[in-house]
């Protein structure tokens, strides 16, 4: 038995059947009821799908995949948050090793991050996203996520770089971790250099992820960028290190 292929779950058969007992007055109204439903789905599946979109701060992908989604028409209206997440690279000389392949392989993550980094690639895209979102008169919430300390560092680096196979054995810390706010400051150059304005600024990271309000304080241009792009959101759930 054949499946409609628009209807995966119905016979074939049966929508020819119906189709056979419709009258001709009728087969106007009988598309028309299908177009009805048809938009309704699409109403429904747009939401669900594309209420929330997540982007990889460090995967130029995922922010193309982002920016097609906003731009997109019919699907960009459904956006309501973006969850911003960062995995950067931590600096392999903060741990300890006991095999050199697995150190081999974190440095040369760290140091094509680096590169990245001094390029602006990590700066461009998320400002071309925002950009799309100023165009098309999106104001959608920002939730800007980043785990990467203690212990949920040490389980973010083997999730993320499988390839090295790392244990609690295998690697440790030997000190703590300087704070890396690379990717946060990163977003909100982005948010000022594209004036877009937004709903919601929240955030959910780990210790010592947070604002610096010492540090910024202390650097008087990273203080200003941050303020500055906070003033394009209506409300503010932030985490500040004090």
């Amino acid at each position: 038995m054949k499946r409609s292929s628009t209807l995966t779950s119905l016979p074939v058969e049966l929508v020819e059947r119906i189709a056979e007992l419709t009258s001709q007055e009728d087969r106007k109204c009988l598309r028309m009821v299908s177009r009805d439903c048809g938009a309704k789905v699409l109403n429904v599946y747009k939401d669900s799908v594309f209420h929330e979109v997540r982007v990889t701060l460090c995967s130029e992908c995922s922010i193309r995949n982002a920016i097609n989604i906003i731009a997109h028409p019919l699907y960009g209206t459904a956006v309501k948050d973006f969850i911003l997440t960062d995995i950067s690279e931590p600096d392999p000389a903060d741990y300890n090793f006991a095999y050199a392949y697995g150190k081999s392989i974190a440095v040369a993550a760290h140091q094509a991050q680096k590169r990245r980094r001094e390029y602006g690639h990590d700066r461009k895209l998320p400002t071309e996203l925002f950009d799309k979102c100023r165009e098309n008169g999106r104001m959608p919430s920002i939730h800007f996520k980043s785990h990467r300390d203690g212990s949920r560092s040490l389980q973010w680096l083997r999730h993320v770089v499988c390839r090295t196979n790392w244990s609690n054995r295998e690697v440790t810390k030997n000190k703590e971790p300087d704070s890396d706010d690379y990717c946060l400051r990163t977003v909100m150059l982005a948010i000022v250099s594209s004036g877009a304005s937004f709903d919601t600024f929240s955030m959910d990271v780990a210790a010592g992820q947070g604002i610096h309000l010492g540090r910024n304080g202390k650097d008087m241009q990273k203080g200003t960028v941050y303020v500055a792009a906070l003033y394009h959101f209506k409300v503010l759930n932030l985490v500040l290190n004090v």
